[in-house]
């Protein structure tokens, strides 16, 4: 009897972990095109601060 419920238990665990392997290349492809158009918008918003005489905006400090 153990060894059917832990069959059926690991039949369960192993849909699971595909399922979350599933949702995570989903959300590591989200967030790619999330950076990409963040990259892209801070792009064309420092050509138009050229354009329009902006001073270049203070950088961030990096974390060690």
């Amino acid at each position: 009897m153990d060894n059917e419920h832990d069959a059926f238990h690991r039949i369960k665990l192993t849909a699971d972990v595909q399922r979350k392997h599933e949702l995570l290349a989903h959300y590591r492809t989200g967030m790619h095109d999330l950076i990409e158009q963040i990259e892209d918008c801070r792009y064309d918003l420092g050509r138009i601060d050229e354009r329009l005489g902006y001073p270049e905006p203070p950088r961030p400090e990096r974390r060690s």
